[in-house]
């Protein structure tokens, strides 16, 4: 059974990232933790750094969409609902989305200068 949905890993992933793209403000908000991630990564090439950051950047989605699961005064049926639901979401898919629009400066002259040159 294909479980994407409109060109997302499934629904959960889908409505997250509409959700986090939905107001400017959040919109603001999740790119600036992009470039962040992006100045924290680590790696010799740009491939090694963009990687990084998706990673650090769906970290980080996760944890604050955990803090906001564990703040909703729901429980039993809803509870385990809303729990299901969060942990489907793929925050890396939403993360590299996000990584891959930033150009290879948001990692630094030296991810260029490993790459060839090539952003």
């Amino acid at each position: 059974m294909d479980t994407r949905y409109n060109g997302w890993t499934n629904y959960e992933t889908w409505v997250a990232n509409l959700w986090m793209d939905n107001d400017e403000g959040s919109y603001n908000y999740w790119q600036e933790r992009a470039e962040a991630a992006a100045a924290d990564a680590l790696g010799d090439t740009l491939t090694e750094k963009r990687s990084e950051a998706t990673a650090l950047l769906a970290a980080e989605m996760e944890a604050e969409m955990d803090e906001a699961v564990n703040s909703v005064a729901v429980t039993g049926v809803l509870a385990d609902l809303l729990n299901r639901a969060a942990g489907c979401i793929d925050w890396r898919e939403i993360a590299d989305h996000r990584i891959a629009d930033l150009d290879a400066d948001a990692f630094g002259e030296e991810a260029e200068e490993a790459e060839g040159g090539a952003a």
